[in-house]
């Protein structure tokens, strides 16, 4: 399962009015890094005055600086997620408004820290109180809602993913990822046009998506618009070299556009770096093959055969192959086990 990364954030343990020998004590202890201490103190306070928000919004600040000085992830994450609990509970119990006006972008970090680590936790519903409290806290910062859509989706709550998403283009119309988020929903919501318009527009910002390139060019490519879909997806090879769906769907657009020295070109890159695609080995076949490369289409596609021995099409190929070096006798075998293939599915 992946691992989600937390936010870092400076911690500043703010000060407060004297005269509370509580909170005297809370900020001695936490200096001190005797944090079981301050915490009682909080939870001491709490009792003391049941509806006063000050202790809760103190313990979320103890939880926060135990994170702080916490080693490793996996230890930090559940802290932060007790502060954050701290501080959501302060917010809501603050009828006069004397905590909220405390809690800002480093209690909004600490709120999507808690979110990543109760997504991690498989907990998305919590994970989702923590990211909208988050957004709450700090809502002109456009990753937290990108955060928090991601979190709708894995629930599979595809309408608020797509109203938080739209939240954060009112933030930053421009950013990059959000709109790339966006351009999937579209798509994923069968809305081409949208989703192209917003590929393009994750492009204008930044023509060095390689993805993006990769998505704009599989509509494109669906929309048999040949000539701009081999553009982009050769923008995303060279962007990314990793990027291998990229790599064969700009062999199969030169197929389609019957430029088989390019096509040849492409798929000949590709199946050194995906050698077990048997699909790909028979269209590089069948693209030597319309380039009189026949010893060779003959290579690629027994490398076909090697990868999938039952698959019909592999001996049509063949026999195919075989009937133009003139080897009659191996073309009517491949032909034969050809269709004994079919008939035996």
């Amino acid at each position: 399962m992946k691992r989600h990364a937390l936010w870092v954030l400076g911690i500043v343990f703010g000060a407060c009015a004297a005269g509370n020998p509580r909170l005297t004590s809370i900020k001695l202890y936490n200096q001190q890094k005797n944090y079981a201490k301050a915490l009682a103190e909080a939870d001491a306070w709490a009792k003391e005055m049941p509806g006063d928000p000050e202790p809760y919004y103190w313990k979320g600040q103890i939880y926060t600086t135990q994170a702080a000085n916490t080693p490793g992830q996996d230890k930090k994450l559940p802290l932060y997620a007790q502060a954050a609990e701290n501080f959501l509970k302060a917010w809501e119990m603050d009828k006069a408004g004397k905590i909220r006006g405390r809690l800002g972008k480093n209690e909004a970090i600490v709120a999507m820290n808690a979110a990543i680590y109760y997504l991690n936790q498989n907990d998305p519903d919590n994970a989702i109180r923590f990211g909208e409290f988050a957004v709450k806290l700090d809502p002109q910062n456009p990753d937290f809602y990108l955060r928090l859509a991601s979190i709708y989706a894995r629930k599979g709550d595809t309408e608020k993913m797509k109203a938080t998403l739209q939240k954060g283009l009112s933030v930053a119309p421009e950013n990059p990822d959000l709109l790339y988020f966006m351009a999937q929903a579209y798509l994923q919501d069968g809305d081409v046009e949208k989703a192209r318009e917003t590929f393009l527009k994750v492009l204008e910002v930044d023509s060095t998506r390689a993805r993006a390139h990769f998505a704009v060019g599989t509509i494109f490519f669906n929309e048999k618009a040949y000539e701009k879909a081999a553009l982009h997806f050769q923008k995303a090879v060279d962007l990314d070299s990793t990027l291998t769906d990229a790599l064969v769907n700009l062999a199969y657009t030169y197929m389609a556009m019957e430029d088989f020295e390019r096509a040849a070109s492409a798929l000949e890159r590709y199946v050194q770096q995906v050698e077990d695609d048997t699909e790909a080995w028979m269209n590089y076949a069948r693209v030597l093959y319309q380039l009189k490369r026949y010893e060779d289409a003959l290579e690629a596609i027994s490398r076909a055969e090697l990868l999938d021995p039952n698959n019909p099409e592999v001996y049509y190929i063949k026999g195919t192959i075989y009937k133009e070096l003139g080897k009659t006798q191996e073309a009517l075998a491949a032909f034969k086990k050809a269709q004994s293939l079919e008939q035996s599915r």
